[in-house]
């Protein structure tokens, strides 16, 4: 009899045991598991590994002096300024996102960008405005090559710098679907870049690649009211203006260059270009200066 006790107790001991375990996995997810996200929860990462990652997303719309790490798990972290110089140190592609609708006005020149293959861009409906507010220099100066500038409302560049420079050594620099020289899009609604030298500058080439160097495209250029005003200023070949890099040159890759003081395009003496699908009106400088007829000038409507 006793052992047959020993016995009973031995197995209702098993028994208790096992159903215990059985609640407590049901009931105690593993560490880190998320079952809300369908997956692992996501882990809070430095400005180091969202530079990994790839894309720096920009969350506050000042401009403060110092440089902030751009940490994701700290909000309001990363302003333009400190995402651009984590971008810049970076040897692998980047992109610049944000996080809402900013106006951003600038209290000094940003960094140029430096690094190839870098994208600064704005999503479908997202207003993103970057004010240069007349400091001494232009909204963005692009020196890396592969560089993308899309979506974006840039405007108050400084006395005798454009809204964008694209430096001699950059090439393939992607311009797209910005309004460069003043805040929206609305005709003749000027007043925010009254010192600027214009709209995109071209510096001469530093090498002799046969490299594109812009693709200009979607964009609408107006309201520079410095000296000389021009919409584009190419001292360049290799400079394509109204289609993508697909050979898209439909509505979507029209230019509109309007309002400007100067003219709204200045070609020079510069040859080997491509201007096409681009509406040129209402420049007070006048339309085109081309000397060098070495330019495909093709299917632009020019009044």
């Amino acid at each position: 009899m006793r052992i047959l006790l020993v016995l009973l107790l031995l197995i209702f001991s098993i028994l208790a045991f096992a159903i215990l375990s059985t609640a407590t996995s049901e009931s105690a997810p593993e560490v880190g598991y998320n079952p809300g996200a369908g997956g692992l929860a996501p882990q809070a990462v430095s400005g180091a590994n969202q530079a990994a990652d790839g894309v720096i997303l920009v969350d506050r719309g000042d401009d403060p002096a110092e440089l902030l790490a751009c940490d994701t798990a700290v909000p309001n972290d990363c302003p333009l300024r400190s995402a651009i110089a984590l971008a810049n140190s970076s040897a692998t592609p980047m992109s610049i996102a944000f996080a809402d609708h900013y106006r951003i006005v600038l209290q000094r020149p940003l960094p140029p960008l430096t690094p190839n293959n870098l994208t600064i861009s704005t999503t479908p409906n997202q207003e993103v405005h970057v004010n240069a507010n007349g400091t001494a220099g232009s909204v963005f100066y692009v020196l890396g090559a592969h560089v993308t500038l899309a979506g974006l409302r840039l405007y108050g560049a400084g006395a005798s710098y454009a809204t964008i420079t694209v430096g001699g050594a950059a090439y393939d620099v992607t311009i797209a679907n910005n309004v460069i020289g003043d805040d929206d899009a609305p005709a003749g609604n000027c007043g925010l870049s009254e010192q600027a030298f214009g709209g995109i500058y071209v510096e001469p080439r530093s090498d002799n690649l046969p490299t594109t160097r812009a693709w200009i495209f979607g964009n609408i250029i107006e309201c520079h009211g410095g000296a000389p005003g021009t919409g584009i200023r190419v001292l360049s070949d290799g400079v394509v203006i109204g289609r993508n890099q697909r050979g898209e040159a439909g509505p979507a890759q029209r230019n509109e260059i309007r309002h400007n003081r100067g003219v709204g395009l200045d070609l020079g003496s510069s040859g080997g270009n491509i201007v096409t699908n681009t509406h040129i009106h209402d420049n007070a400088g006048g339309t085109v200066v081309m000397n060098n007829f070495n330019n495909d000038f093709m299917q632009n409507e020019v009044e």
